[in-house]
């Protein structure tokens, strides 16, 4: 990927007789600068670490320069970022001097739209504060833009209309051969960005609001008792398999996310508890902690600050099948997917569709068996509202046998 670093620096010399410098933005490619001259400012209201202009109470002619001054701060970052994404995207490397004559230039207001949608976009995912969230809404832009470039279909906030919305619908069903299910996702993150855009007078339209996700029932995979105990006093031979179990069972044991596991503290359990804010929705959780948990947590006992061991996610998802396959968890599972209005069937060996997200599911599916209350389910998994756990668990033959019983008692 092309890289260009952009900064907005304050040349303090010469200030003229109103006491201003020039302001300058720079942009650093392939080990050499180019600097353009942006606008004049009082250096007193400019905050050079954060390289923006400082916040508080102003004369009202002082916010009014520094708002207009923004303006062309955010023009030239818009022009600089908008020039290597789209080199980026289309495969381009460009020339130092070829560089060096766009940041020179004045900024095309014909191509606005589209640019300010993309940029914006780009400042969606940086708002983000969850490293896995982040991801996911890169991935989903991704998918924008290899709809924008594999049909012409232009994407910008002009054009954005419920015909554009079919359009990308029948890409991803018919092209992709994407599940409802992620088409779903694809569908809630659009929805968020536009809301997101009208709330800072990006977009003035209402296609987020003519728009739903629609999701189908989907297989929900978790470990049986049975399996969870084997998985648990399986002996690897290989140590880092024994860690990584270590981890999903924790999950299992306890219904935290991975985030929440790759950032849980000993500082964070106290009297055979864990309360802890959660990373993805800053809700606080309260989790009593059971035997197995405590025996997994004592084998890291001496860790100076983590209360697990720390893998990246992906590696720990790959390992997890290779781990539960040696452990002998392979049920044949049926996957229900659809892809548009076509359900499809595919039978897997359950280990082959074991990620770090069954933890959660195996702690919910476990404690719904247990008749937990489910306002004590809520409290204890930071999910909101009932409709939300029921996207994770599934009754089973077993509970609707032991249910059924009640008709002889």
């Amino acid at each position: 990927m092309i890289k260009a670093n952009i900064n907005i620096y304050l040349k303090k010399e010469n200030p003229d007789q109103d006491g201003k410098v020039h302001l300058y933005g720079q942009v650093t490619y392939d080990g050499r600068k180019i600097r353009k001259n942006l606008c004049k400012v009082k250096p007193k209201y400019w905050n050079r670490k954060s390289q923006t202009f400082k916040s508080g109470d102003k004369p009202k002619a002082v916010n009014s320069e520094i708002t207009s001054n923004q303006k062309i701060i955010s023009r030239f970052n818009e022009h600089i970022k908008n020039f290597f994404t789209d080199a980026n995207y289309n495969g381009i490397t460009p020339t130092f001097d070829e560089v060096k004559l766009h940041v020179l230039s004045e900024p095309n207001d014909k191509s606005k739209d589209s640019i300010t949608l993309k940029l914006a976009f780009e400042e969606f995912i940086e708002q983000k504060a969850n490293p896995n969230t982040k991801k996911t809404v890169r991935a989903v832009y991704n998918f924008l833009l290899g709809f924008e470039k594999n049909t012409g279909n232009n994407l910008s906030y002009e054009n954005l209309t419920i015909n554009l919305y079919d359009k990308l619908k029948d890409y991803a069903y018919k092209v992709e051969k994407i599940s409802n299910n992620y088409f779903a996702n694809i569908t809630k993150y659009i929805k968020a960005f536009l809301t997101w855009s009208h709330k800072r007078d990006y977009y003035h339209g209402t296609l987020q609001h003519n728009i739903k996700k629609q999701e189908k029932p989907k297989t929900i995979v978790y470990l049986t008792e049975k399996e969870l105990d084997l998985l648990y006093s399986y002996k690897f031979d290989n140590v880092t398999h024994g860690k990584i179990r270590d981890i999903f069972c924790f999950g299992c044991y306890t219904g935290l996310r991975i985030s929440d596991l790759q950032t849980l503290t000993h500082n964070h359990i106290a009297d055979g508890m864990i309360v802890k804010t959660t990373v993805k929705t800053n809700e606080e959780v309260i989790i009593a902690l059971t035997e197995k948990p405590l025996e997994i947590l004592e084998r890291y006992k001496d860790k100076p600050l983590l209360a697990l061991p720390k893998f990246e996610e992906q590696y720990i998802n790959r390992q997890l099948k290779e781990i539960c396959k040696i452990a002998g968890i392979n049920q044949p599972t049926i996957v229900l997917k659809h892809i548009g209005d076509k359900p499809t069937e595919e039978q897997k060996p359950k280990y082959e569709l074991i990620t770090m997200h069954v933890s959660r599911k195996t702690f919910i599916n476990h404690c719904v068996r247990l008749k937990i209350a489910m306002h004590i389910l809520r409290r204890m998994t930071g999910l909101t509202s009932d409709s939300e756990l029921t996207k994770y668990y599934k009754i089973g033959p077993e509970q609707i046998k032991e249910e059924m019983k009640k008709w002889d008692s």
